[in-house]
């Protein structure tokens, strides 16, 4: 994958409804090229909407397409203040310098917009890059679940290094989720998960037995978070048509923008 800097992906933001555990995929923002930040609902906002959320402070219309020239304060308030005592050791968590530091959508994408105070997270849009060696599928995340594992599995995350290798399986007897994908050590621990929104990727390229590759790009001991302990980067080699996070709940509802509310 190139360097993070160098590009500025697309994010979903997912909210968590607390009785049955399940996530819904409910927005889109991305920043349009050369261009504004966009903001669009998806189509799993209708599911969500049924279990009690309602549209978000600011984006209250679901078929309006928002668009902003800075990205917008709903999303700039889960980004850490440069300010912070602790910004430094972040940016190095993530494997990022302060030279990055102005990318937002990066920074929200490995953070997952993460705050404790309330259900929602972000996640990144997979990258297709093409080039004379075919067309490749690559991700970065933190390795799901490394506090749910065996304790022996956990000590095995702790000695591992950048660059070391780990390997995909299919979880399918998982109670939470059907498609979960583990990670293992090359010693056949299992130390997490791939996080859940990738997975349904995952299970339609292992039906035409494409392998992946995955490697440790950054390891974080304590007193990191369990949840930034691993930073991963996993790569395919997928059809040349192939779509990542293509399923329904993806789509955005404004398909052909009637109106825009500029903010």
């Amino acid at each position: 994958m190139n360097d993070p800097s160098e590009m500025s992906p697309t994010l979903f933001l997912a909210w968590r409804e607390a009785k049955v555990h399940r996530w819904f995929v409910i927005g889109r923002l991305r920043k349009l090229p050369g261009g504004p930040f966009e903001y669009v609902y998806t189509r799993d906002f209708e599911s969500a909407r049924a279990r009690g959320l309602q549209p978000l402070l600011g984006f209250e219309d679901l078929s309006v397409r928002y668009l902003s020239e800075s990205l917008f304060p709903q999303f700039a308030n889960r980004i850490m203040s440069p300010r912070r005592e602790e910004y430094a050791t972040t940016l190095a968590r993530l494997g990022l310098n302060a030279s990055i530091s102005s990318e937002p959508l990066t920074l929200l994408a490995l953070t997952e917009g993460h705050r404790k105070t309330d259900p929602f997270v972000m996640f990144a849009m997979p990258r297709i890059v093409r080039n004379g060696q075919g067309t490749t599928y690559e991700v970065r995340f933190f390795v799901n679940g490394i506090a749910h594992v065996p304790q022996s599995s956990q000590d095995r995350a702790s000695q591992l290094r950048q660059h070391d290798p780990l390997f995909t399986m299919w979880d399918w007897q998982n109670p939470s989720d059907e498609r979960a994908v583990l990670l293992r050590t090359e010693d056949n621990h299992c130390i997490g998960w791939v996080p859940r929104y990738y997975a349904p990727d995952l299970q339609r390229l292992r039906t035409e037995m494409r392998l992946s590759e995955c490697e440790v790009i950054q390891a974080n001991p304590p007193p990191a978070p369990t949840w930034q302990r691993l930073l991963v980067e996993l790569k395919m080699i997928v059809p040349e048509d192939f779509l990542p996070l293509s399923g329904p709940e993806y789509q955005p509802i404004p398909e052909a923008a009637p109106s825009e509310a500029p903010l």
